[in-house]
C-alpha cells in the first residue's frame, strides 16, 4: 500500500537547476510557484506548476505552457532574509521615532548623535541586506541547467 502511494506522489515529478560542479539541485515540484523569465517575454512572470510533458520538454501552467528550453532564468527569494530586513527597518524607524517624541515632550531627553546614527545605522543595514540577498536569480546557460525529471516507478 504505501509502495502504491509513494509511485504515484506528485513529489517525483520535478522540474530541476542544476549546477556545475555541484551534485546539490534546486527543485520545483508540481504545484509550486516559481518565477520566471523566458525568451520570448523579458520581464520577470510567475506561474504555478501544473504538469510536465517529459517528451517534448513541456511545462504546463495556468495561463499555458512552455519549453524547458525558453526559460533563460530562474528568481528565488529568501523569506529569511525579507523578515530580517523588515525586522532591522522596523526597528530602525521606531528607535527614530520614540526618540523624536521623547525629545518633544520633554527637552531633557537625551537623543543626540549616538541614538540617531543607531536608528539610521538600523534603516540602512534593513535596506541592504534585503537589496543585497533577498532575491536571488539563475541565468540558464554554462553554469545552470534546466531539466525536467520523473522519478516515479512505471
Amino acid at each position: 500500500m504505501i509502495t502504491g502511494y509513494a509511485a504515484t506522489s506528485p513529489a517525483q515529478e520535478f522540474l530541476q537547476i542544476e549546477v556545475q560542479n555541484d551534485p546539490e539541485t534546486i527543485k520545483y515540484g508540481l504545484g509550486q510557484k516559481i518565477v520566471i523569465k523566458t525568451k520570448q517575454n523579458d520581464e520577470w512572470q510567475a506561474i504555478v506548476l501544473r504538469k510536465f510533458i517529459y517528451e517534448t520538454g513541456t511545462i504546463l501552467y495556468d495561463q499555458g505552457m512552455l519549453q524547458v528550453e525558453d526559460i533563460v532564468a530562474i528568481r528565488e527569494t529568501r523569506p529569511g532574509v525579507g523578515a530580517l530586513s523588515v525586522a532591522l527597518t522596523t526597528f530602525g524607524g521606531a528607535w527614530l521615532a520614540y526618540g523624536l517624541i521623547s525629545q518633544g515632550l520633554d527637552n531633557k531627553a537625551e537623543f543626540g548623535t549616538k541614538e540617531i546614527v543607531i536608528g539610521v545605522a538600523a534603516l540602512a543595514t534593513g535596506w541592504g541586506v534585503k537589496k543585497a540577498f533577498y532575491k536571488r536569480d539563475f541565468h540558464m546557460g554554462k553554469r545552470y541547467r534546466l531539466r525536467l525529471m520523473d522519478m516515479r516507478m512505471k
